[in-house]
């Protein structure tokens, strides 16, 4: 009782007024199983992509936590392939933060920050911390690269074209800075001269 009275205050208020980047949804009449969507934070190797991810809400709830899960691919240090999610928060104590007071809406806010903010000493990939903490822009190109395939929508991919395709050794361009640099014509492609038509009046010899 105490669980499905706190699940519809939560979601009417996620309804209403959602913090910005997150949403939130029953999944269905069911309202246990959630549907949630983070947008990935600006100035990331995550910008532009839309994450989608499970909720499951345990009978226990709110003396338990969520089972969050991305059902979106990501390559981050916190985030296996199954999208299970390394974060404080979705732990009980005494290993983790979670607490009855913590509202779903502040669990997702605190998954999209993990995105732009990995915790490479607690990864659950390991390659991937070390890439993290060792080659910045080796990582930073692939979790965009992975954004751009499975969490991009194909109307908005061409404005991070350049930044999916950097190579890693050359610094990533984000969505803003290619639209910054369309705009000034910094690297603007080159456009040929369209040739002269051919005068269509006869030509008078002057004397």
């Amino acid at each position: 009782m105490q669980r499905a009275a706190r699940l519809k205050k939560e979601l009417a208020m996620l309804a209403v007024s959602p913090p910005a980047g997150v949403c939130c949804a029953a999944e269905g009449d069911d309202i246990t199983r959630l549907k949630a969507t983070i947008t990935g934070p600006e100035g990331s190797p995550f910008e532009q992509g839309t994450f989608q991810l499970d909720v499951v809400v345990p009978e226990r709830y709110p003396f338990e936590p969520p089972q969050v899960t991305f059902s979106t691919p990501v390559y981050h240090p916190n985030v296996d392939p199954s999208g299970r999610i390394c974060l404080g928060a979705l732990k009980m104590p005494p290993t983790g933060d979670w607490r009855p007071s913590l509202q779903l809406a502040t669990l997702l806010l605190s998954v999209r920050v993990l995105l732009a903010e990995p915790n490479p000493d607690d990864p659950l990939m390991p390659d991937i911390a070390e890439q993290y903490r060792c080659r910045r822009q080796e990582y930073e190109h692939t979790a965009a690269e992975m954004t751009a395939k499975h969490a991009v929508p194909q109307s908005v991919l061409s404005p991070i074209e350049n930044r999916s395709t950097s190579p890693p050794g050359q610094p990533a361009v984000s969505g803003k800075q290619a639209r910054a640099q369309s705009r000034d014509g910094s690297e603007s492609p080159t456009i040929a001269p369209k040739r002269a038509r051919p005068s269509l009046s006869p030509t008078t010899s002057s004397t």
